[in-house]
């Protein structure tokens, strides 16, 4: 992943006259992009969730002792 994120921001970097070089040059096309960006977001996204699961666990443990 990390070189998928690598590449669209070295792809953000570079002018627009060259985008057509640089994807030919990395094997790729501007499709590729937008699905490494997509996979991505859905990775940051699920581990958004998995935090605010783990946070509200959390609160419950820490909570326990003082519920009646």
């Amino acid at each position: 992943m990390t070189e998928k994120l690598n590449l669209l921001l070295e792809y953000q970097k570079i002018p627009q006259e060259e985008n057509g070089v640089w994807l030919r040059k990395n094997g790729l096309h501007e499709e590729h992009l937008a699905i490494f960006q997509q996979e991505i977001k859905t990775l940051m996204a699920n581990k958004s969730d998995d935090k605010d699961k783990e946070i509200k666990e959390l609160k419950k443990v820490l909570l326990k002792p003082f519920q009646k």
